[in-house]
């Protein structure tokens, strides 16, 4: 994965959002502090942004560990696609709904949640989020919905 393909992928996905949830003002980070992403799993976080930062509109940051540079596509995008969906869950108003397929599990309802991310990401794109057998998200292998001993 180079830089200019991951801002590529971030540009087209944050365009999705965009057009499903209206403009969210997000910003791509990097950093490759290890202390920021201490467990081998660990890549991405979404940090919301308070107005005083970023204007009355306030925003947010996806920030990637620069391990992302040694991932495969599917991953890179699996793990972009998914703090999109913390992103939606805390700038967009009204979020997407989640899909029918996962309404029944209550940890997609909490405002904040990892499932909830998930499903929001589901929403927007109509594809799952899976964790791979390191338990990183995945497109393509591994299992669905998150396993509860990561975290809901």
């Amino acid at each position: 994965m180079t830089a200019t393909r991951y801002f590529q992928i971030f540009r087209e996905l944050h365009a999705d959002v965009n057009h499903v949830c209206g403009p969210l003002c997000l910003t791509p980070a990097m950093e490759n502090d290890r202390g920021f992403f201490p467990a081998n799993r660990s890549y991405a976080y979404f940090r919301p942004k308070a107005p005083e930062i970023l204007g009355k509109d306030g925003g947010g940051l996806i920030v990637m560990s620069t391990k992302i540079f040694g991932c495969s596509e599917d991953r890179c995008t699996a793990l972009i696609m998914h703090e999109f969906g913390h992103a939606m869950d805390f700038l967009a108003n009204p979020a997407p709904p989640v899909p029918a397929r996962v309404r029944r599990d209550p940890a997609v309802h909490t405002h904040g949640g990892e499932r909830r991310a998930d499903a929001l990401a589901e929403a927007v794109w109509g594809i799952p989020i899976r964790y791979d057998p390191q338990l990183v998200q995945s497109l393509t292998c591994g299992v669905c919905p998150r396993p509860t001993f990561l975290g809901l």
